[in-house]
């Protein structure tokens, strides 16, 4: 006579889901009013996916400044650069992109698929001030360092682009003191957004300690 056999056995299952990859494709008409903006020359963020503005930067003038001023014996200080941003008038209440990044053109790219953040060498960040209406970025000494190490310097070497950007940073606090680190820096969609910048009345402060010896 034939026995059945009987196994127990207990196994766990995990159920799950194909993976979801999402494809936001973002598209903007701009109104008559930018448009005509743009063709009359003016420089303008429009977010998202709306403008940025390309800028030169007088990176060549400023080594030169700097190598012709400051002599053998020098430290560079600081190197700042502040933008001018002119409201656009709307009905909308559509307001000033609050941060945006200043980044050589030839690594935007390579910036935003690597989920990089600003290194104040190649990239910058800066916040939009209401009360002095501009955007400040106050941290480019070690980008004219490196500038200066060159024995000539390229175009991709001074020409930057301005972005809207949304900034994402942690806090921690030891001992009393808090610390803000940015971890995320992405392009901006989180809502309308759009100014004008001041070109022609930016501001570009090099400062340096020369010494002297006898």
């Amino acid at each position: 006579m034939e026995k059945d056999t009987i196994y127990n056995k207990v196994r766990s299952y995990f159920t799950v889901t194909p993976e979801v990859i999402t494809n936001n494709n973002i598209s903007l008409k701009l109104s008559d009013q930018l448009t005509a903006l743009a063709q009359q020359g003016n420089s303008l963020l429009v977010a998202p996916a709306g403008m940025e503005t390309k800028i030169i930067f007088p990176t060549p003038a400023l080594v030169q400044a700097y190598r012709k001023g400051a002599g053998n014996l020098s430290v560079l200080n600081e190197l700042s650069f502040q933008i001018p941003a002119l409201t656009i008038e709307n009905t909308y209440g559509i307001e000033p992109p609050a941060d945006v990044l200043l980044i050589l053109a030839k690594d935007k790219d390579k910036f935003f698929a690597e989920n990089k953040i600003a290194d104040n060498i190649t990239s910058f960040t800066a916040s939009y001030n209401s009360e002095s209406k501009s955007y400040s970025f106050w941290s480019m000494r070690d980008y004219l360092i490196e500038m200066l190490k060159k024995d000539s310097l390229e175009p991709d070497d001074y020409t930057f682009l301005i972005v809207p950007v949304n900034i994402v940073s942690e806090s921690n606090t030891s001992y009393g003191s808090t610390v803000s680190y940015i971890t995320t820096i992405s392009p901006y969609v989180q809502k309308p957004a759009m100014v004008q910048l001041d070109l022609p009345n930016v501001k570009i402060k090099l400062t340096y300690t020369r010494q002297y010896s006898k």
